[in-house]
């Protein structure tokens, strides 16, 4: 679902924003963040998060090797109060 998220952005090589609704009450809200597996490249990957605001949060993609990778699919879940 996109429950308080009014869009995504990709922002260029593994990098993405997510664009809130209503702003979160903080920005000291829980991140959990996955990424699918790249099925042309075999690779697993992995992601985090490098900024959040109450406004927006942003994050990167990575392979096993730690290089930027980009994703066909990005998730995140975020737990915290609304504004």
């Amino acid at each position: 679902g996109s429950f308080n998220v009014s869009s995504g952005a990709d922002l260029g090589t593994a990098n993405y924003q997510i664009n809130y609704s209503n702003a979160m009450g903080d920005a000291n809200y829980a991140v959990g963040l996955g990424t699918n597996r790249q099925s042309d490249s075999g690779d697993h990957t992995f992601s985090n998060f490098y900024a959040s605001t109450t406004a927006l949060l942003k994050g990167r993609a990575f392979n096993t090797g730690a290089s930027e990778l980009d994703q066909d699919e990005w998730t995140a879940n975020i737990h915290g109060d609304l504004a």
